[in-house]
């Protein structure tokens, strides 16, 4: 059985509990991708607790403070809010069910904020804490001198906040006809979809941040991770770096191509549960 909560000191953050079995000794939380709600494109995030829920899974989503649901804008979000909205939902889990065994499955930048989270629980509690990032920003990502015209970024910082629009323009939103692809790639890689950022506004401090990050760090800081990817990343050279990688065949992003999503969930259900996965996405490394 599954409650809507408001989470949070100030119950800001809303967000779903799956309550699960007793007999259930681990807690899955999931980390959308950057201005997503917590169902995630094409309600990832939603079908696969769905799908975990019949063996009576413990699973918390959570929309960020300035998305989905949850009280904010989007102007207020950054890194550092997104991660401490996360550690707080995933505080809020631990002293719910006290799981010994934690999975954080995060999209796209939600999969760096997950990897933050999971170094900070493991310093404080005794929890076996697993972390499972769908295509996360592996490459070093460009600077926004590089992607932005230098009078925009300048306007950014005057004002503090831009609406996405201003930021990367365009609304053929099906065949990208008119927009600068590097700056729909720019937004893409956090696991944005602009058709929905579009009208809201992105923070001068969010892209500061953003150029300060460093993925291949924040990634290899994590002891127990695992990667799900598409072919685009499988072929980086520093993937090899990483010990668990499952490859989603013919695309990018799980996103492209209903049976990609269908191939995600059963590879994070295997996860969950310990099974082996199929043969339709082989386990890299």
């Amino acid at each position: 059985m599954w409650k809507q909560r408001w989470l949070g000191k100030n119950k800001e953050i809303c967000g779903l509990i799956e309550y699960g079995s007793n007999e259930c000794d681990s807690l899955v939380v999931t980390f959308p991708g950057l201005g997503q709600a917590m169902s995630e494109k094409n309600y990832l995030f939603s079908n696969l607790r769905k799908h975990l829920e019949k063996r009576g899974q413990k699973f918390i989503q959570f929309d960020y403070k300035g998305c989905g649901d949850s009280k904010g804008s989007m102007e207020e979000v950054n890194l550092q809010t997104m991660y401490e909205d996360s550690l707080r939902v995933v505080k809020i889990g631990i002293k719910l069910f006290k799981p010994p065994v934690l999975y954080l499955v995060g999209n796209a930048l939600g999969g760096i904020i997950a990897c933050r989270v999971c170094q900070k629980i493991e310093k404080l509690y005794n929890i076996d804490c697993k972390v499972i990032a769908i295509s996360p920003i592996i490459a070093p990502i460009p600077k926004s001198r590089d992607i932005f015209a230098k009078e925009v970024l300048q306007k950014l910082n005057r004002i503090g906040s831009l609406d996405s629009q201003e930021l990367v323009t365009g609304y053929d939103y099906y065949t990208l006809s008119d927009f600068d692809i590097h700056q729909y790639n720019y937004f893409t890689k956090f696991g944005s979809h602009l058709l929905y950022l579009h009208g809201q506004r992105i923070s001068s401090s969010l892209i500061e941040q953003i150029d300060k990050l460093i993925p291949m760090k924040e990634l290899m800081l994590v002891q127990n991770l695992t990667l799900i990817i598409g072919e685009k990343d499988w072929k980086f050279e520093l993937i090899d770096q990483f010990n668990k990688v499952y490859k989603l065949e013919q695309v990018e992003y799980y996103h492209q191509h209903p049976s990609a999503m269908d191939k995600l969930i059963e590879i994070i259900e295997s996860l969950v549960k310990g099974r082996k996965c199929t043969d339709f996405c082989p386990l890299l490394r």
